[in-house]
């Protein structure tokens, strides 16, 4: 596309990944004058309830059934020129689109989820063109309509072009939705680029935004986006994820492929950290302070995120990533999107030097995201936990793996004592407030999980996750998906399970 060439993704083979003790890792820091590593750590609490079994001593086998063989090329590029102004906190930019129809039925119009709108004026849409020839469209909160030139039949492909500004609001508006604000250390852009809305059913997937959680559901894209910087502040630098290269002063460019979104933050005083596993992912935290305290956090932060990758790549298989990135927020709590991932300020501000923290699940949470949102996406507004209680779950199988002695801890202190009840396969529609939310699909979902792995079995349950991670890979699934997986006995034996946790059991 425009004479550009896309270069394709190579996942590396599985490798056996060998982890130090904490405190062999926390001892190795070198951190400036002083560390909190001399700080007492709590004893983690205990729970006789609380029971666990050892991960597998090896990767299970996978036998996957003979599919039809999926179309390799994304059905969405995006081509993107953008100038932020960091002063005045807007954004203008020329996005192009190379769209290809690959449904089954012939289009008379796209339909663009602007999730960037949903707070109504942040977007003014200036132009939809394809070639010289302006379409028309129209702007309804998040959703743009834009009409084609052409009936599009099935396989058949389109250039678009759209010309559109973006204020970015401030983050104490919302600080929930601080992915998208921006605050006095840092500009986050997250869902600020207009996406082509997936089809299912002969029909645009667009739900309607909820109070809380998340609501999107997005195919991957290939993304090629050149960022300006105007006004920009000394010390400035980007954490956005892909291949990037700096063009010049204040100018940056990305290439990632195969993404459910392209997000970005933009800090004044970014700390960066960095590593890499032994296929060769690079992994980067980039943090928002600088005295000791702040860069031991940040540390930390990077050895979660070492272990929860090499770990969650040998559990549920490699991501076909070059780069993740970890980004402390500037609002509370965490946030997924393809590659980059937030972990909030308040749980590197407030880690200790124990890995009994937020920080850590938090931060594993997030890197399991990657593949339970990242790789397979689900409709987030109607099935939430089937991205939400794998990564929560995936919590415990990091500690677990690597700190066996807080099992119990977590059980406890993460789900057991906020006294979970609801049901796991609730959407986002039916809660009146943050915590009921969290606590029917996060932590119920985690004990759904947990007592799905006691009633297969291990070696059945991870072979049975790592299916679903191969087979679901670049799609949008469904719980039905996830129940298929089972067979009749396996049904049968998770039938009482099914029906204490969800309200619809039967696949």
């Amino acid at each position: 596309m425009n004479g550009l060439v896309w270069k394709s993704f190579h996942s590396a083979s599985i490798l056996p990944v060998m982890f130090r003790p904490v405190s062999l890792f926390l001892a190795s820091l070198v951190l400036g004058a002083c560390t909190l590593l001399d700080q007492p750590s709590p004893t983690p609490a205990r729970i006789a309830t609380a029971t666990a079994r050892p991960l597998p001593s090896q990767v299970p086998q996978v036998s996957v059934t003979a599919q039809e063989e999926a179309d390799p090329e994304t059905a969405v590029k995006h081509v993107v020129h953008a100038a932020v102004d960091m002063a005045r906190h807007e954004i203008s930019v020329q996005q192009e689109l190379h769209y290809r129809n690959p449904g089954v039925a012939p289009l008379t119009e796209l339909l663009l989820l602007v999730e960037a709108n949903r707070r109504a004026g942040s977007v003014e849409v200036e132009h939809a063109r394809a070639g010289e020839m302006s379409l028309s469209f129209t702007l309804e909160r998040r959703r743009l309509r834009i009409r084609l030139p052409r009936m599009l039949q099935p396989n058949d492909t389109i250039d678009l072009s759209l010309s559109f500004r973006l204020k970015v609001p401030p983050i104490g508006d919302d600080e929930y939705l601080g992915w998208l604000g921006y605050s006095e250390q840092q500009l986050n852009l997250g869902y600020w680029l207009p996406v082509v809305a997936p089809r299912r059913q002969g029909e645009w997937l667009v739900r309607e935004t909820a109070d809380l959680g998340e609501h999107a559901a997005q195919d991957p894209a290939d993304w090629l986006v050149r960022i300006d910087v105007e006004n920009a502040p000394e010390g400035l630098s980007l954490a956005g994820p892909g291949i990037v290269t700096k063009v010049a002063d204040w100018r940056w460019q990305f290439e990632l492929q195969a993404a459910r979104d392209f997000s970005l933050s933009i800090g004044t005083n970014f700390q960066r950290t960095a590593t890499e596993l032994a296929d060769g992912t690079q992994l980067e935290v980039y943090s928002l302070g600088n005295s000791p305290d702040d860069l031991a956090a940040a540390a930390w932060a990077l050895e979660v995120t070492r272990r929860g990758a090499a770990l969650f790549s040998v559990l549920y298989g490699t991501l076909p990533l070059e780069r993740l990135v970890v980004v402390e927020g500037d609002f509370p709590d965490g946030m997924e999107f393809s590659g980059l991932v937030f972990v909030s300020r308040d749980w590197f501000e407030s880690w200790k030097g124990d890995p009994a923290s937020y920080l850590t699940v938090i931060t594993a949470h997030e890197v399991a995201h990657q593949w339970w949102y990242g790789s397979v996406a689900n409709d987030q507004a109607v099935a939430p936990w089937l991205d939400e209680a794998l990564a929560t779950y995936s919590e415990f199988l990091l500690l677990e793996s690597d700190f066996p002695e807080l099992q119990d801890w977590w059980w406890e202190w993460r789900v057991d004592r906020f006294a979970p009840g609801g049901f796991v396969d609730s959407d986002v529609y039916g809660f009146a407030n943050r915590r009921d939310y969290i606590n029917a699909v996060y932590l119920q979902g985690a004990r759904m999980l947990h007592q799905l792995r006691q009633d297969l079995g291990d070696d059945a349950f991870f072979d049975w996750l790592r299916r679903h991670a191969e087979q679901g890979a670049g799609n949008i699934v469904t719980a039905d998906d996830i129940w298929s997986l089972l067979d009749e006995s396996q049904l049968a034996a998770t039938l009482e399970t099914r029906q204490r946790f969800l309200r619809n059991p039967d696949p």
